[in-house]
């Protein structure tokens, strides 16, 4: 697409009108699915206090989390792991479930962490160095038991491992260099080759394989006869911002149960209940409005911050009548 349309497609984007009925965070963006055709992609998320407890109720506005439009590092992209992954994409197959906090130790050397909801269940081991008993330590790919190298100078790398992910050296007192993060199955062995992906609960970028495995075939037929679009054996599970271990089949309703392990600073195991929210998003486009109830697809878990929020997704094909787009309306039902 030629500069000036992306430019009238901003101008367009900022003279449109963003309605909230909620007590919500909302919002709304433009993008292409892998056809190229234009989907206007409203997004609505939900954010709660949690004590240690399990007692459950609705954040504040000022509480509540935004509405991220572009993927947010701890640091910078090149040496630190994903925090949160961008909330505009078309669609998710089930449902993400992600972590942004610390793996509590209360002084071991080795511990087990996770989180469980319906079905899934994530358990990670921390394995911390001989004679370091850990308090804490955050929930990190940097930490994680794959992708860490020196460099000749001895210097640690953020090295891409085949696009399989990376991860960092651990900045720790006790000694350095020995993998934190593994699945409790696994057995630290040395310098072996360490594991095809990172551990880890977090979001994960486009680019590592766990997610780009799903993009499709990117062979000289794809070159010749498809680029730029995507690939013909595009999966939509490149759309899901952590490994599959981590996606529920199916979008949460409201009522399921969480249950954390060593996630939460005051207490081992907290378990609550996700609130069941009704949303619906009308989108206004020339002389139609289109309408639909919005589905949760996104659970994201912040133990530390006492809090966790929900991200409801709706997405209405418009073609090339984005110049149409008058309004995006969301309502609480």
């Amino acid at each position: 697409m030629t500069s000036h349309l992306w430019i009238q497609k901003i101008e367009q984007m900022e003279r449109l009108q963003k309605i909230n009925y909620t007590p919500f965070v909302v919002d709304f963006g433009l993008t292409s699915d892998q056809h190229a055709m234009e989907h206007v992609v409203a997004v609505c998320k939900v954010s709660y206090r949690i004590d240690q407890y399990g007692n459950v109720e609705l954040a504040a506005r000022n509480e509540m989390q935004e509405v991220f439009k572009s993927d947010v590092y701890y640091d910078k992209p090149d040496s630190s792991s994903l925090k949160y992954a961008a909330d505009m994409v078309i669609h998710k197959p089930g449902t993400d479930v992600s972590v942004v906090g610390y793996a509590y130790g209360q002084g071991r050397q080795r511990f087990v962490v996770g989180f469980e909801i319906k079905n899934l269940r994530k358990i990670m081991m921390v394995n911390s160095p001989k004679n370091c008993l850990l308090e804490k330590i955050p929930i990190r790919y940097e930490y994680a038991r794959a992708g860490i190298l020196k460099d000749r100078q001895g210097k640690i790398r953020l090295i891409p491992q085949g696009l399989d992910g990376c991860s960092l050296m651990p900045k720790v007192k006790c000694k350095p260099g020995l993998p934190i993060f593994e699945l409790p199955a696994e057995a630290i062995q040395g310098d072996q080759t360490l594991s095809d992906g990172p551990v880890g609960m977090g979001c994960i970028p486009m680019g590592w394989k766990q997610r780009f495995r799903y993009a499709g075939t990117f062979d000289e037929n794809w070159y010749r006869n498809k680029r730029p679009l995507m690939p013909d054996d595009f999966d939509r599970r490149f759309y899901n911002t952590v490994s599959q271990d981590q996606v529920l089949p199916r979008k949460i309703k409201g009522g399921e149960v969480v249950k954390l392990f060593g996630l939460h600073p005051r207490k081992p195991i907290v378990q609550f209940s996700i609130p069941a929210q009704r949303i619906r998003v009308s989108f206004y486009i020339k002389n139609q409005v289109v309408r639909g109830e919005m589905a949760a697809d996104t659970l994201i878990l912040e133990p530390d911050s006492e809090r966790f929020s929900v991200v409801y997704r709706s997405a209405c094909s418009i073609g090339s009548s984005y110049r149409y787009l008058q309004r995006v309306e969301f309502v609480a039902i």
